[in-house]
């Protein structure tokens, strides 16, 4: 399977590529600060201890229902031509 290749020109400290190698995916960081790509060349010799992290977040940012079927559910409402919430979300 060919992911393809994820370039990030200004890494800083490889938050992009610590996500395409757990992931998976070949990659490219590139950044002026020598400080900067050191600390992404530690986080990415170590980024399985990264991955806990990533599992926790994923699970709370999931997409469990689109926005059509919860403005279906009468979630939404207009307002003066803009969409408000009418109910809170975890």
């Amino acid at each position: 399977e060919n992911k393809g290749i994820i370039i990030d020109p200004y890494c800083g400290s490889g938050t992009t590529l610590v996500a395409a190698k757990l992931l998976g995916h070949k990659y490219i960081g590139i950044d002026i600060s020598s400080e900067y790509t050191a600390q992404a060349k530690k986080r990415l010799e170590n980024a399985m201890e990264e991955y806990e992290k990533v599992e926790e977040e994923c699970s709370i940012h999931t997409v469990r229902e689109t926005f059509a079927d919860r403005k279906k559910r009468g979630m939404y409402k207009k307002k003066n031509n803009n969409i408000i919430s009418v109910e809170n979300f975890i």
